[in-house]
């Protein structure tokens, strides 16, 4: 889901959004258009939707998933029938084993959602045989119109890790995946492993067989840590200098609140809060000293100091 910011949401907050037009690009791409809550338009992904039935003209409730440091807003609209944590009976079609993301054999139980879709669900190799008909199953994620079940029978994830804590992996392999994405392949001391994107880090210099310090930031409802590598030059409540990007000021005079731009020392551009109080320190430097509170993605998320 794309479009300019909206000042109004919040992720994480539900919100009411007007469709519009179907709009096809010239990459052939497929979009319904939407209205937000401040009228702002946006675009959302056709095929992920598709079975929904949106006309033209409804009020639909979505998600804000995320809000990136440009403003961009990811959206995930109200399921037409499952909700997140509520509970379903789905129908089985068959079994199959697989290789998972690691090259390791899973063991998959293959169910029918609301509208024919297939969904894969791993299960302990011990359920496997036979295959019922019917299971009770939870809906634990919503995510681009797919849903993520878990049930009695679900692949159990061992959390070795603790949200939060630094730890030491070795790099193993490369792998691509389905959505030509490529990650890295991490191994912790507990054999476990774990999956980092290679692009976040290109200026890293990781490789395989490279031991390298990341922080387990918080676990996913696929069974993962979400790692963040230590950065080469930042380190978390620490302060340092940075060159603010003058074409990029967003100032209009009539609002108290909003932003500007600097680059950090990988050329990254980072957007930073710039409040009525700090906005001629923000204005009349060429760089600015601030606090790095944490990192994202390979890049610092930046604070104005206390």
């Amino acid at each position: 889901m794309t479009g300019r910011k909206e000042t109004s949401v919040k992720e994480k907050e539900w919100y009411s959004f007007q469709v519009g037009n179907e709009i096809s690009l010239p990459d052939g791409s497929h979009y319904f258009a939407l209205t937000g809550p401040s009228g702002t338009k946006h675009l959302l992904p056709f095929e992920p939707y598709m079975a929904y039935g949106f006309i033209k003209g409804d009020k639909i409730l979505c998600r804000v998933d995320k809000i990136n440091c440009s403003g961009r807003i990811f959206l995930e609209p109200s399921h037409p029938f499952y909700k997140e944590g509520d509970e379903y009976e789905f129908s089985v079609l068959r079994n199959e084993i697989r290789t998972d993301v690691f090259g390791e054999k899973e063991f998959d139980w293959i169910v029918k959602d609301v509208f024919d879709n297939e969904i894969f669900m791993p299960i302990e190799e011990a359920f496997f045989q036979p295959v019922p008909e019917k299971i009770n199953a939870r809906v634990i994620r919503i995510k681009k119109g797919e849903i993520l079940l878990r049930s009695a029978f679900s692949k159990q994830y061992i959390r070795q890790l603790k949200k939060g804590n630094w730890y030491s992996f070795t790099i193993l392999s490369e792998t691509k995946q389905e959505n030509e994405k490529t990650f890295w392949i991490l191994e912790d001391s507990f054999s476990g492993k774990h999956l980092l994107r290679k692009k976040h880090f290109d200026a890293y210099s990781l490789e395989i067989g490279k031991v390298v310090r990341c922080k387990a930031v918080k676990w996913n409802e696929a069974g993962h840590f979400l790692l963040e590598p230590a950065h080469p030059v930042y380190e978390e409540e620490k302060e340092y200098t940075f060159r603010v990007v003058p074409s990029k000021m967003n100032i209009p005079e009539n609002e108290p609140d909003t932003n500007l731009d600097v680059t950090d020392i990988f050329g990254n551009e980072i957007r930073v809060s710039l409040t009525k109080a700090n906005r001629l320190r923000g204005t009349e430097n060429e760089c600015l000293v601030l606090k790095v509170k944490e990192m994202k993605k390979g890049k610092p998320v930046l604070i104005w100091p206390d």
